[in-house]
């Protein structure tokens, strides 16, 4: 439990640490900068172990598919339920963040927590988890008979991260405002 409670407390460290010095300004926002990159990084690590345990777990799983009599939606539960544990642990520490920095927050006219609003985003994290899942399971065939593809989706993630709001507001004009208009990942964090 201190190892899964760990990873997601030291990812929001290095983020608020970024954006309390500076290194990382994405701009004008309604919200604390670190409270808002803290959200995207582990709302975007849901989104993407979603994906890459989707892909995984037919191929992973085959073996004991061929041997016991499991019907194949167990697998598909594992995941969910390997998703939600995770889960347990980040959002603990997105809400642990947008606590501690709500006197910061309103000394600077801002908000970083609204109970309301919290509520609201916890009715709506599954919107994270299933395109995720639904992207990973798409591709799962394909990955038990060519093991690249599970290896295709890890690299496509990494930059994929730069390109969607998780460090940054989707800009309104340029490039970018087009491909955060196409990319399914902006779309998921941004509604």
């Amino acid at each position: 439990f201190a190892w899964d409670f760990l990873d997601p407390l030291v990812l929001a460290g290095i983020f608020y640490m970024l954006a309390r010095n500076s290194i990382i300004a994405p701009g004008e926002m309604e919200m604390p900068v670190a409270v808002f990159m803290i959200y995207g990084m582990l709302l975007y690590q849901t989104f993407c172990e979603a994906a890459t345990l989707s892909v995984d777990a037919i191929r992973r799983s085959g073996a004991m598919l061929n041997q016991l009599k499991i019907p194949p939606e167990a697998i598909l539960y594992s995941v969910l339920c390997r998703l939600l544990f995770n889960s347990l642990f980040r959002l603990p520490v997105m809400l642990l963040f947008s606590l501690s920095l709500m006197p910061r927050a309103a000394a600077d006219g801002l908000s970083s927590f609204s109970p309301g609003g919290f509520l609201a985003f916890l009715a709506l994290y599954p919107a994270v988890i299933l395109p995720g899942m639904a992207i990973g399971l798409a591709l799962a065939p394909l990955n038990t008979i060519y093991h690249d593809i599970g290896r295709l989706v890890r690299i496509v993630l990494v930059p994929l991260r730069f390109f969607s709001p998780v460090l940054y507001k989707t800009p309104q004009i340029g490039v970018f405002s087009w491909f955060g208009a196409v990319n399914p990942i902006a779309m998921t964090l941004t509604n």
